[in-house]
């Protein structure tokens, strides 16, 4: 049976329209209209401007271990193609966007775009299973990609594969994002529709950055350091079906410069930077396992550790990382393949939230949130069985740091027992948090308490030893 390919576009309008009053009092007024075709990936699409760029936030539907490949595309009406790839964004776009609630891309579209009529782009949502997923040998085909001049470095979908002229093969069904980079001139983009068992053969002519410039001025809109919407507005062609190409552009004219004159030489425009992507793992808790709502670490003595599932950078830009603890406390890092996990003990009780932000050299950024964290102290009133034969047992304890102080009371008797005892922490074969009490006074050091807390610290679980011998005990709150 062929395998089903998951992919679903959503087309998303915006149009703004301004009004203009006097020189001195100028005011411009705004209005939105978001139509939208829903699926059911992408749900819920709200579009909104900040500053220079938008916002899209909307709603991803799928198995939540399962994450996808989402892509943003732009055509300027009254043209369909959508050829245009808005690259400088940052958010829940790329490969590895986990399905979930509330994500949002931001395109600074003011980096990518000269002069930003809102009023003549539309855009659509893209997405489709990540590239980790397979697909049948019926399901691909092959692309062979030319450049004008030859050696522009070839890349698919964000990665790098070689230099041009360039055999692609097994390259799957449906939309796909080719790149052609080369020194010295400005880096080229091309949205493919790949069929099943068509081979595709692309021709793509280079432009240095002032040629590119030069040949979009015509189009009203000037898309900045090529992508899709450079190449259009250039004039270059692709072909999209097996056996069609198209010729390279004529290479400009060279004007004759006398021996007295210093040519002009132009610095090509380095391609804007794309955010990189991130990935929250789990709240390992206290070294053994994922923590989960019901877990509560103990203050200054549980040890949390904070991994980073997944986190990469399509131009291939080192990643720092930041990881904030939800308490104004944070760490920071080089994100690689073996430093992907920070440790944490919290100081002081309470609820925390906390997140990953990862960077790259450029601006880029991305974040997630780990699950959330509760602390609290050991201090109250516990209560226990008979210990030295008596009716019953309690405790009142206080905590600082790992610290414990407090009083022991059996049966009715009123007078109490002062006690001091430790937290553990990182302690061989311990639980950390695990508590040691020792009762002075009336036993003279001769009753003392080992017990491990449960993970939601509501008991204390392990034994208590009285003039030499050991028996098991619990206590609770």
């Amino acid at each position: 049976m062929k395998p089903l390919r998951v992919s679903a576009i959503v087309a998303i309008s915006l149009s703004v329209w301004a009004t203009a009053v006097s020189d001195t009092t100028a005011i411009a007024t705004e209005t939105q209209q978001l139509v939208a075709v829903p699926t059911a990936e992408a749900r819920n699409l709200r579009v909104e401007h900040t500053g220079a760029g938008i916002s899209i936030q909307y709603d991803l539907a799928g198995t939540s271990t399962t994450p996808m490949t989402v892509r943003l595309e732009a055509t300027v009406l009254p043209d369909e193609a959508y050829d245009l790839i808005p690259r400088t964004m940052r958010g829940d776009v790329g490969e590895g966007v986990v399905p979930g609630p509330n994500k949002q891309i931001v395109w600074d579209a003011a980096k990518d775009v000269e002069e930003v009529q809102w009023e003549r782009f539309k855009f659509r949502l893209v997405t489709s299973a990540a590239s980790g997923t397979t697909a049948s040998a019926a399901d691909r085909s092959t692309v062979t990609v030319f450049t004008a001049p030859d050696g522009a470095m070839i890349a698919l979908d964000g990665r790098s594969l070689g230099l041009a002229p360039l055999e692609i093969r097994n390259v799957s069904s449906g939309r796909h994002r080719l790149t052609a980079r080369r020194e010295g001139y400005a880096e080229m983009t091309r949205v493919l529709d790949v069929k099943a068992g068509e081979p595709l053969r692309i021709e793509i002519p280079l432009a240095t950055a002032a040629e590119q410039t030069q040949a979009s001025k015509g189009s009203g809109l000037k898309w900045v350091a090529v992508g899709g919407g450079a190449a259009a507005a250039a004039g270059a062609a692709l072909a999209l079906s097996g056996g069609g190409s198209t010729s390279p552009s004529a290479p400009a004219s060279t004007a004759t410069v006398s021996s007295n004159t210093t040519p002009t030489t132009t610095t090509p425009t380095p391609p804007p930077n794309r955010a990189p992507t991130v990935t929250c793992g789990s709240v390992v808790f206290g070294g053994l396992r994922a923590m989960v709502a019901t877990d509560v670490a103990i203050v200054s003595a549980t040890r949390l550790q904070f991994v980073i599932a997944a986190a990469s950078d399509v131009d291939g830009d080192a990643l720092s990382f930041t990881i904030a603890y939800g308490n104004g406390v944070s760490t920071t890092g080089t994100y690689s393949a073996a430093n992907t996990t920070t440790e944490y003990i919290y100081p002081g009780a309470g609820v925390y939230s906390p997140s990953v932000t990862v960077r790259d050299a450029r601006g880029g950024e991305a974040g997630c949130r780990f699950a959330t964290v509760t602390t609290s102290t050991i201090a109250g009133d516990w209560t226990g069985p008979p210990t030295a034969g008596r009716i019953s047992s309690r405790f009142t304890l206080s905590q600082s740091g790992l610290n414990v102080t407090g009083n022991y009371f059996e049966g009715e008797r009123t007078a109490a027992s002062a006690l001091q005892g430790t937290l553990s922490s990182r302690v061989a074969g311990r639980k950390d948090g695990t508590l040691s009490l020792t009762v002075a006074g009336n036993y003279g050091g001769q009753l003392s308490f080992l017990l491990e807390p449960s993970d939601n610290l509501r008991t204390y679980r392990g034994t208590f030893t009285y003039r030499g011998t050991t028996m098991p005990y619990e206590m609770r709150k």
